[in-house]
């Protein structure tokens, strides 16, 4: 798969790497285990995020260099950084500039899906026997490239995440640029 090909790799981690945190150092004796290198840790979300399969086959998959759940914690440490916002808006501004967003027509629209183990921002699903669930709402251009999205519990109207969708686009600077 492309994707895996080592020097996409290494040319996605030379982008992502300046976005990464530097971990704190805590212990007060300095004795602690080793921490796995953020290199490793990002190749199990690579694999995860190319073939969507679980974090346990992603670390199968990478030679069992970072265990899943170290994985899944980088993950939270670094969306709790904005490492993965920043890769969001410089994935679609690359592309603006490079390809063009046609903003000519824009399409919002939502999509429910389930939540098994529930989780914060999760709600009962009324299409699904009150199942717990999710609902995601996204805007994209005339050709499908997401401009911006927003995620909220499953019992949400869809009017309700219409604004906070439309203020990812304006964070990107693209709401003045849709044509109304």
């Amino acid at each position: 798969m492309r994707a895996f090909d080592p020097e996409v790799a290494n040319a996605l981690w030379a982008a992502i790497e300046p976005l990464v945190p530097v971990p704190p150092d805590h212990h007060p004796l300095g004795c602690h285990r080793q921490r796995k290198s953020d290199r490793a840790c990002f190749e199990v979300i690579l694999v995860r995020l190319v073939t969507g399969c679980s974090w346990e086959d992603a670390e199968h998959l990478t030679g069992r260099v970072v265990s899943d759940t170290t994985a899944r914690e980088r993950r939270d440490e670094w969306i709790g950084a904005g490492v993965f916002d920043a890769i969001a808006n410089e994935a679609v501004g690359g592309y603006d500039k490079i390809v063009g967003l046609e903003l000519a027509e824009v399409a919002v629209d939502g999509s429910l899906h389930k939540a098994p183990a529930g989780g914060e921002g999760t709600g009962k699903n009324p299409v699904d026997r009150a199942k717990l669930g999710w609902k995601w709402s996204i805007a994209t251009d005339a050709v499908g490239i997401p401009i911006g999205w927003t995620v909220g519990p499953a019992n949400c109207n869809d009017v309700r995440l219409l604004a906070p969708t439309l203020e990812e686009v304006s964070h990107r600077g693209l709401l003045a640029s849709i044509h109304r």
